[in-house]
């Protein structure tokens, strides 16, 4: 199958702390693929990282496409070029893949697919649903309700409806009207969907354990939502538009809010920040195809419910400050740094000095830091 907008080049981008073994589907996927475009394929490592994940990941039988492997070596020369890297993104995070997105945007990328390794390719051709962003595209979109739209609700599951990770908790209710609409747009963020064991919330994991099989009947495999409505994406299976880099920021977690550690928003919160812009800009974030199956890998998941916690409860009032968020900009850059500095006003010049104000003085540091070093990559 052959979708329209193929761009000249993508990169596909994890980090891993295990031997990926996912890439091999992704390798054969982009051999047999009707993307005819280049890739670059960037793999990050960390310090727990296996020592023969460099000769794996070269090893596999990936055509034409050029194969970056950042071990720790290359890091730290990134590291000394760019001094930023190692302000602002910690080892033995996850957050290491916003290194994955600098190194694609110098090897002159276009696109960039963002997996995770325990994320296996189900899709009859990958790179080519993904090769979307760029394109002008007529799309179903999603009417939702209450100014949110639920990307979940065409997914069939062995429990019923269920909402993604990061869905703002007791705000809104989980299902969608079931009624659609049409918007034409340029895609900005192909947001892929997932087999098996979606990306939900420990609250869903603990309470309701969810399996997915497939799209419902009758339902879009591709679609947008309504302009003002909202649904979170994540860095696993999604794709992006090199030029919206400056709104990608993985924030960096770890803060301490009411005697738990923050985690598990750093990339709901980047959806949420990239989000505004594109309704400002009239591009559009898609959902649905290409399907991966996540085979997930070993969580505690009552640590994962703790540091979700405190995300939830901070989320509110970011949402709060982005859904008031106003532009002038003309582009991804210039509006990331118009929100950087209403975050700074609204989130910690305006609030109480005590926990709060200081974890979102962390957050809004790091965005101000990544607007700067992206400045800086050429």
């Amino acid at each position: 199958m052959t979708l329209p907008g193929e761009r000249k080049k993508l990169a596909l981008v994890t980090t891993t702390i295990n031997v990926p073994v996912c890439l091999e589907e992704y390798a054969r996927a982009y051999r047999e693929s009707s993307y005819a475009g280049d890739l670059a394929v960037v793999v990050v490592a960390d310090l727990k990282t296996p020592p023969e994940v460099g000769d794996y990941v070269r090893g596999l039988e990936w055509g034409k496409a050029e194969v970056h492997y950042l071990d720790l070596a290359a890091q730290a020369k990134l590291g000394h070029a760019f001094p930023l890297i190692d302000r602002l993104i910690p080892w033995n995070t996850i957050q290491r893949r916003n290194i994955g997105y600098l190194r694609a945007v110098q090897a002159g990328c276009d696109g960039i697919i963002t997996i995770d390794d325990d994320n296996y390719n189900s899709s009859d051709d990958f790179f080519a649903h993904h090769a979307t962003v760029g394109c002008e595209l007529d799309l179903p979109s999603m009417l939702g309700r209450d100014g949110w739209a639920n990307c979940c609700d065409v997914l069939e599951s062995d429990r019923g409806p269920f909402v993604p990770r990061g869905w703002p908790a007791g705000e809104v209710g989980d299902a969608g009207t079931g009624e659609w609409g049409e918007r034409t747009g340029r895609v900005a963020v192909n947001a892929g969907l997932w087999l098996g064991d979606p990306d939900i919330d420990a609250v869903t994991r603990l309470a309701n354990p969810v399996d997915v099989s497939g799209f419902r009947v009758g339902v879009p495999r591709r679609f947008t939502s309504a302009l003002g409505t909202w649904c979170p994406f994540n860095s696993q299976n999604t794709a992006f538009l090199a030029e919206t880099l400056p709104a990608m920021y993985l924030f960096v977690m770890g803060a301490e809010y009411r005697g738990n550690k923050v985690g598990r928003y750093d990339d709901i919160w980047m959806s949420y920040v990239l989000r505004t812009i594109v309704d400002h800009l009239g591009d559009l974030i898609v959902y649905g195809d290409p399907l991966v199956r996540q085979d997930r890998n070993e969580h505690d998941l009552l640590n994962d419910l703790s540091q979700e916690l405190p995300g939830m409860i901070l989320q509110r009032r970011f949402l709060e400050v982005l859904r008031g968020s106003t532009f002038t900009g003309a582009n991804y850059a210039e509006c990331a740094s118009e929100l950087a500095a209403h975050l700074r006003s609204e989130l910690v010049t305006s609030a109480q000095p005590g926990p709060e104000r200081n974890f979102w003085e962390g957050i809004v540091t790091g965005m101000e830091q990544w607007l700067e070093l992206c400045s800086q990559i050429k």
